[in-house]
């Protein structure tokens, strides 16, 4: 992908990590989203994810799935997840409620990861069924609604990392020429 007609959050080297796992890979994506949901791995799967995610390709996925704060990234491209959900026009006490819950989300993906970098078996947590423990109802809708932020943003940024891995390497000059072949036939 060329970069220099465009500031992006991503390397050179790190769309050349996407594109080499990941292009027109979905079982791999898939592995990911199993390893992030903590559903059991087989020994397959674990060999697959020792295998294929080394350390530069943990750092992209962490950077991709949990943004942090990088000042030296391009305008307008700095994200992490706490400025990602609503709190105008809330209450200090929702406000805190939905602190609570976005802190348990990155909790779990920052586990999801640790199992990217060691794979094991078992996930830490069940995020495939949900039963709540009824302790409090704070507890309760913190549990839930982790749970389901954690599913919706790990399928959403593996649909994204498809995307990026996707996309045609190539120049404007052979983009042009492409074009011109293409409308010749």
């Amino acid at each position: 992908m060329n970069t220099k007609n465009k500031e992006v959050r991503f390397t050179d080297l790190e769309f050349a990590l996407a594109k080499n796992a990941f292009a027109e890979n979905d079982d791999m994506l898939k592995l990911v989203r199993k390893v992030m949901l903590q559903a059991k791995l087989s020994s397959t799967d674990i060999i697959k994810v020792k295998n294929v995610f080394t350390k530069d390709l943990i750092a992209f996925v962490s950077k991709f799935i949990l943004p942090t704060i990088d000042v030296n990234a391009p305008l307008s491209l700095v994200i992490d997840l706490w400025m990602t959900f609503e709190i105008q026009n809330k209450t200090p006490e929702e406000v805190s409620l939905l602190i609570k819950t976005r802190g348990r989300l990155i909790s779990m993906i920052k586990k999801g990861l640790e199992r990217l970098e060691n794979p094991t078996p078992k996930g830490e947590f069940e995020v495939e069924t949900f039963e709540p423990e009824f302790e409090s109802a704070e507890e309760d809708y913190i549990s839930l609604v982790s749970r389901n932020s954690l599913i919706t943003h790990i399928d959403q940024q593996l649909v994204q990392l498809k995307l990026l891995a996707g996309q045609k390497s190539e120049t404007p000059e052979q983009t042009k020429d492409r074009l011109f072949k293409n409308s010749s036939k």
